[in-house]
């Protein structure tokens, strides 16, 4: 386990323990500052606009709270900022959102009002939990394992894309194979209007 201090500008010292699963490719973050605590796990991942354009996930997982991702609420370790406890996570590119501006940075992050709903969190502790995402994101991308961890989620859920590809590879082939018997009927077609239109006409005596 790794241990880290920063100091948080407004809010005060932020303390964090990483715990790494490397063969499942993530990081747990238990992270401790005035008015806040929580757990925060990290996983490499496919951002949905590149999902099926990537071998290797370029984007990552931020999941609030340890244990299953379902249900949300149901996670230990839920962030709680100034007694608000929040649920869900974000997917984001992890250099694109940290490059971006204050504003950029500012994550809509929401609160349980029953088992499957939720609301938005008010502003001050969002902006409170998106200084404590940024700074948990910038450790995690100086990590000199980052790129084992990349690679152990991608050779994890290698089986399963593959067999969505091949799905997708087939069900193309037969899309072909119908249009190419669809375009040999209309040759066929063709073929017989031009022959009508190329016999010679008769005379008769």
């Amino acid at each position: 386990m790794d241990t880290a201090r920063i100091q948080l500008p407004r809010h005060g010292l932020l303390t964090f323990t990483a715990t790494t699963d490397a063969d499942r490719g993530e990081v747990t973050y238990q992270f401790r500052a005035p008015h806040a605590a929580g757990a925060l796990v990290l996983t490499p991942c496919h951002t949905a606009l590149q999902h099926k354009e990537k071998a290797l996930p370029n984007g990552v997982r931020i999941q609030f709270g340890t244990g299953e991702r379902w249900p949300e609420d149901r996670r230990a370790d839920l962030p709680t900022i100034y007694g608000v406890r929040l649920v869900s996570g974000v997917i984001l590119d992890p250099f694109e959102y940290l490059c971006g501006d204050d504003w950029n940075r500012w994550i809509r992050f929401h609160r349980p009002t029953g088992r499957r709903t939720s609301c938005p969190a008010p502003d001050a502790t969002t902006k409170y939990m998106s200084a404590i995402v940024a700074e948990v994101l910038i450790v995690w991308c100086s990590r000199p394992d980052v790129d084992q961890l990349v690679l152990a989620v991608a050779r994890r859920e290698a089986p399963g894309r593959l067999a969505s590809i091949r799905t997708d590879l087939q069900r193309r082939r037969d899309e072909i194979a119908k249009l190419e018997a669809e375009i040999a009927q209309l040759e066929t077609l063709a073929a017989g209007i031009r022959a009508v239109t190329e016999t010679p006409e008769v005379s008769h005596p």
